[in-house]
């Protein structure tokens, strides 16, 4: 354990406390991989906590589905879905998994963007190197948002695990051209009518093959428009990373 890591110790987003590692050493049984650096990021028995979505997963969104054998949920069924597929690691509908984006947008805790990009890169590097993409795409923030912040929690998921992948970061291919208000609490309608327009190409040239990353999937409405912007720009596969998804 470093100086740094004494003064100011990572705070876990489950239990909300100094990350412990001590529990690595008295042996106790978890499962958080320990050759990747996340047990500095998380206490390991509060790993097992983390609310992952469990399969049978719908094809097309990521999200868990019931009956195991559809492909698809419900709203992908009956929906038009111009991106590939898309992967989702937690469930939002849980509490920790919505505290933790929370805290991560709102409440500056910059470091859960590098645990959720370890988590991403560990449950399914395979599968995203397969789709032989040529960026990451993060979904942008309004600048006047991203001024108040002072970050886009999306980009800084996007960049640590483009380190990890060795995939480039694009921020520029997408730029957020309208300012809207909040998603949560919208139903699927509204979401659409708050998103028209407020997405645009940016200065880079977008790439053939594209991740578009995302930190929660509910409906589905933000991962659609900006698809649909990608490809009126050149893109020819888009393909979709969110680090929650679930309910509205």
């Amino acid at each position: 354990m470093g100086l740094l890591d004494i003064i100011y110790p990572r705070v876990c987003p489950v239990c909300a406390k100094p990350v412990r590692r001590d529990y690595l050493l008295k042996g106790e049984n978890n499962n958080i991989p320990k050759d990747i650096g996340m047990e500095k990021l998380i206490c390991p028995h509060c790993y097992n906590r983390l609310p992952f979505i469990k399969p049978p997963t719908c094809l097309k969104c990521g999200k868990h589905i019931e009956d195991g054998t559809k492909a698809y949920c419900a709203d992908c069924d009956e929906k038009d879905r111009p991106f590939e597929k898309c992967i989702s690691i937690m469930d939002y509908s849980d509490e920790i998994a919505g505290r933790m984006m929370w805290d991560l947008k709102y409440k500056n805790r910059r470091e859960y963007a590098d645990l959720l990009a370890l988590i991403i890169a560990q449950k399914n590097a395979a599968q995203i190197v397969s789709w032989r993409c040529d960026a990451l795409v993060p979904v942008p923030v309004h600048p006047s948002k991203r001024k108040s912040r002072g970050y886009n929690q999306t980009e800084l998921v996007a960049n640590r695990l483009g380190e990890l992948l060795d995939i480039p970061v694009k921020p520029q291919v997408l730029i957020r051209a309208r300012k809207t208000v909040p998603q949560k609490g919208l139903d699927a309608d509204a979401r659409a009518r708050n998103l028209k327009s407020a997405f645009a190409p940016g200065e880079e040239a977008c790439p053939k093959r594209v991740i578009l990353l995302d930190d929660i999937y509910t409906t589905g409405a933000t991962m659609r428009v900006c698809t649909d912007v990608l490809l009126a720009s050149g893109a020819q596969m888009v393909f979709g990373i969110c680090c929650c998804a679930g309910s509205n």
